[in-house]
């Protein structure tokens, strides 16, 4: 994670960054003297800057599951998506099916698909996937905003951050611009490889540096766009969510 966090430059508070993959998450650095204290952190490349924010279980592994379930590959799987206006026309993923990490932190939580209809489409599902894990994403910002840690900019990471559409959603969603990486995929070996020019002098190790210190990753900037209807989905999607852990605690099935 370090490594991965290093390589895209998340060492100026209000960048964050979602490592992607099969999980995914969300990390954003900011100043250790505003750090919130009963928050876990980790340090960033730069002295005076933590990483706070967490981990989620479904990213790259529900879109997996999705393209498996309807017989899609994934490549097709994100065509139909992008043939999708915003929202999914109502429909909504929870990517709980291996239960959630941050911000919820419950192992029994399970997948749901909310606003299904008999002209339901596949490209509307596919969509809410992509759209559900921006979501999640979401949520572990707004947590975030609420200790008082903004998010001004996102760096994607991992196979998904391959994905336009997929950053586009996750800008609009969070209302911040995404930055895309070339070799998004690479990130942790990219850290590594800084680790390495570190230890012989080629530039300052871990603390010694400023912001900018390292050589930058190069990234094509998404803007976000103003969508009501993302709004209107992340609310939903936290009051289902909200809904599944309220039936956990009454000892009803999820």
């Amino acid at each position: 994670a370090f490594l991965s966090f290093w390589a895209c430059g998340i060492d100026v508070a209000g960048r964050g960054h979602d490592p992607g993959g099969y999980t995914g998450g969300l990390g954003v650095a900011v100043d250790t003297s505003h750090c919130p204290p009963e928050m876990y952190s980790i340090p960033s490349a730069v002295k005076g800057v933590g990483i706070v924010g967490g981990p989620v279980n479904g990213h790259g592994r529900v879109l997996d599951w999705w393209a498996r379930l309807s017989g899609q590959s994934v490549d097709a799987v994100l065509e139909s998506a992008a043939r999708i206006p915003a929202g999914s026309q109502g429909v909504v993923v929870l990517p709980y099916h291996s239960g959630e990490r941050c911000p919820r932190w419950e192992s029994r939580l399970t997948g749901e698909i909310h606003g299904l209809t008999v002209a339901t489409q596949l490209g509307e599902i596919s969509r809410a996937v992509l759209e559900g894990a921006a979501y999640g994403l979401a949520h572990i910002a707004h947590d975030l905003r609420a200790e008082g840690v903004p998010l001004d900019l996102l760096v994607c990471g991992g196979t998904p951050g391959l994905s336009r559409l997929w950053c586009e959603i996750k800008a609009s969603v969070l209302e911040v611009p995404v930055l895309m990486p070339r070799d998004p995929q690479y990130l942790a070996s990219r850290g590594a490889a800084l680790a390495a020019g570190a230890a012989v002098d080629w530039w300052p190790r871990p603390l010694e540096g400023g912001p900018g210190s390292w050589l930058p990753q190069p990234s094509e900037t998404v803007e976000p766009s103003e969508s009501s209807a993302y709004r209107d989905g992340f609310e939903r999607y936290k009051a289902f969510g909200d809904a599944a852990i309220e039936r956990l605690s009454e000892g009803r099935e999820v």
